[in-house]
Formats: structure tokens, C-alpha cells, sequence
């Protein structure tokens, strides 16, 4: 029977040894695995683009903000050149500059409307606003010009007023 415990006791030394054989391996495998781990980082600042338009009288300023809802500009427009309007008289033009303030490109899209008893549909006054769109780089500016033709304007129209209402729309790009 000592024989046969002896080669118990062998097997179960064997078995000792080939489990802490195993955990050694798996051990420095995986220091191994961890010696090859690597890393690389990145990192960037981002700044949103600005949008913003700008309006004046003059083409060199002083331009200011004359936003009244969203995008649109509303700017004020000296109107003493379109008193005095006589039925079939010679049209009165009047300019606006508009300043694209932002650092993207922007096309602007100018719209004209008019209210008041002397743009009902008893009257041809005509309004126009050119150029009616256009892009415009950052920084730079373009001229608007705002015309008024008289057309036929009955009796019932002398010493009627009216409001003209100029709108530039911003858009990126």
C-alpha cells in the first residue's frame, strides 16, 4: 500500500504543479497583455460661427442693429424725399446700406411693404428695393436702393400717406 500511496502522493504533486504552472502562465500573460497597452489623445477647441447683420445711412457708417424679430433688419428710412409725391411725377429713389457683420458668407433677401390710403388699390405708386437678393462676404456691405414711381393717384388720394416698410433677411451661406 505504500506503493500505491506513493503514486498518489506523485499525482497529486503533479497536479500541484501543473495548476501553479497554469496560474504563472496566466499570470504573466497577462502582465504581458498589459505591457503593450498604448494610448494616444486629441483635443480641439470649437467656436460657433457669428451671424449678424448691420444697417446704415451711409456707406461708411456708423452701422447699427436694427433687428425687430429673428434675422430681419428694419431700418429707418429718411423719408423727406418721398413727400411732395405729385400723380405721374418723376421717381424718388433713396439709398440704404446693409453690412453682412457676421464670419460666414450671408444672402440677404430684401422685401418691400407698404400700408396707408396712399398704396391702396385706387393708386399706382410702385415701390422697389434693388438689389432684392444678393450674398454678401463677411465684412462687407452693399447698397440698397429704394425707388418710389407715382403713378395715377385720384383726387381722393391728395394729402394721403402711407408707410414703406423695408425688410433685409439674413441667411447663412
Amino acid at each position: 500500500m505504500t506503493n500505491n500511496s506513493h503514486t498518489e502522493d506523485r499525482r497529486r504533486d503533479r497536479r500541484r504543479l501543473a495548476v501553479a504552472t497554469l496560474a504563472f502562465l496566466g499570470i504573466g500573460a497577462g502582465l504581458t497583455t498589459a505591457a503593450w497597452t498604448d494610448q494616444v489623445w486629441f483635443s480641439a477647441g470649437a467656436q460657433a460661427a457669428t451671424f449678424n447683420l448691420q444697417g446704415s445711412l451711409s456707406s461708411s457708417g456708423p452701422w447699427d442693429e436694427y433687428a425687430t424679430e429673428g434675422e430681419a433688419l428694419e431700418i429707418p428710412i429718411d423719408s423727406s424725399g418721398f413727400a411732395e409725391l405729385l400723380p405721374g411725377g418723376e421717381p424718388v429713389t433713396t439709398t440704404v446700406y446693409v453690412k453682412n457683420d457676421s464670419s460666414v458668407p450671408t444672402t440677404i433677401d430684401v422685401t418691400t411693404t407698404t400700408t396707408g390710403d396712399l398704396f391702396t388699390e385706387d393708386s399706382t405708386v410702385e415701390v422697389a428695393a434693388e438689389p432684392g437678393q444678393t450674398t454678401l462676404e463677411p465684412g462687407a456691405y452693399t447698397e440698397i436702393d429704394v425707388t418710389v414711381t407715382p403713378g395715377e393717384m385720384p383726387d381722393t388720394l391728395r394729402g394721403a400717406e402711407g408707410t414703406i416698410t423695408l425688410k433685409v433677411t439674413g441667411t447663412q451661406g
